[in-house]
């Protein structure tokens, strides 16, 4: 009759549940995955449905540096910080400033399709729709945008993403 081995026992059957065994008392959780997931969780929720300006903009570390060029020049204009811009630049968006859009709106998309954490880091993929300009009004389709976050003391310190300057 052969040994059966304890441990692999419990190891075949963690790998089969899902579960995790942990037979070492001095496991820890590494302090910095912590951090990402916890940004990771900030970025997601600054993208939640039904989200205020004003709760975005207590997410938004005092010392905000924006590296979006709209964003960017908009504060300039203005003679403010970032921080100071960044509600004054929600409320713009949100009032739909430019051209007026007629005929069928495109389905809304997704704000945070995809996130990736990586050290003070955290990428977001967006899904947008479009209208195709080659077809009838209506016609959409589905396309990507991104944006990124750097966390500085659990709020976001900076935003990239790649939006550009419209014409007037």
């Amino acid at each position: 009759m052969k040994t059966i081995n304890i441990i692999g026992i419990l190891l075949f059957t963690s790998l089969l549940t899902g579960c995790v065994v942990v037979t070492d008392s001095s496991f820890s959780v590494d302090p910095n995955q912590e951090m990402e997931e916890a940004n990771k969780a900030t970025a997601l929720a600054f993208y939640r449905p039904g989200i205020t300006i004003e709760e975005r903009d207590a997410m938004i570390h005092p010392g905000y540096i924006q590296h979006n060029p709209a964003a960017h020049k908009f504060a300039i204009e203005q003679g403010i910080t970032a921080k100071q811009a960044f509600p004054l630049w929600m409320q713009r968006i949100a009032g739909g400033e430019g051209p007026a859009n007629e005929g069928p709106r495109p389905p809304a998309g997704k704000q945070a399709y995809m996130a990736v954490a990586e050290g003070d880091k955290v990428f977001l993929m967006n899904q947008r729709f479009a209208q195709d300009p080659n077809e009838p009004p209506g016609t959409f389709y589905e396309y990507f945008s991104w944006g990124m976050f750097g966390f500085k003391d659990g709020l976001i310190y900076e935003h990239w993403d790649g939006n550009t300057i419209q014409p007037e």
